[in-house]
């Protein structure tokens, strides 16, 4: 009879993480990659490209831009704070980094991060959206 009732508590457990809903949590990893800023309140910026891989995002094609030269690096210390959330440092117009953090996002099939720097960074370009090409 002890074995019958363990048993069925063994498929009872089972059954309950067989029915928990699987989340993706992508790492520092799935993010490498070339991304493309889109449409904000800076169109100066429309279109600027960087490479990310590690833990930081080169610009690599910056020329016409003011401040982000191709080479330049844009982002830095980017790492994961919960589920599809990452810290990280975005390259400013007066050539400081500022605090911020991007949400990944897959909508259509499409990937995306949506960026908020932190209070402190100057002028427009607070909230951003970058695509992965």
């Amino acid at each position: 009879m002890k074995k019958i009732i363990q048993l069925f508590l063994l498929l009872f457990i089972l059954s309950i993480l067989a029915c928990k809903k699987e989340q993706f949590e992508p790492s520092i990893e799935t993010l490498y990659g070339t991304w493309e800023r889109q449409f904000d309140n800076n169109p100066i910026y429309n279109g600027l490209q960087i490479q990310l891989y590690a833990n930081k995002a080169i610009v690599v094609s910056g020329t016409g831009r003011e401040n982000f030269l191709d080479n330049i690096e844009k982002w830095r210390n980017i790492y994961p704070i919960r589920d599809s959330v990452f810290h990280y440092e975005d390259l400013g117009t007066d050539g400081r980094f500022y605090r911020g953090q991007f949400q990944y996002k897959i909508i259509n099939d499409t990937t995306y991060l949506h960026c908020i720097i932190y209070n402190g960074a100057p002028g427009l370009g607070k909230n951003q959206t970058w695509k992965k090409i």
